[in-house]
């Protein structure tokens, strides 16, 4: 399964268009996007939906990974 990114809203938009646009078949979303959670969502429901979701969280400083890995079963 490929990894699957959610930028976070506070990383500049760039970040996930350089993702999309180096990666084509990466799932790159934002927050704030429509299958997304709204803007404005807070941190703890964030881990909690990339962990429900398989995303890994893409911010400006680092990756936070709570959802499972690629190569889990």
């Amino acid at each position: 399964m490929e990894r699957r990114y959610l930028i976070d809203e506070n990383t500049t938009p760039a970040l996930g268009d350089q993702l999309r646009r180096r990666q084509p078949a990466l799932e790159v979303m934002s927050v704030g996007d429509e299958s997304a959670p709204p803007k404005g969502t807070l941190d703890p429901d964030i881990l909690l939906w990339i962990q429900a979701h398989g995303f890994t969280l893409g911010n400006a400083q680092s990756q936070i990974h709570a959802g499972p890995s690629p190569s889990a079963p």
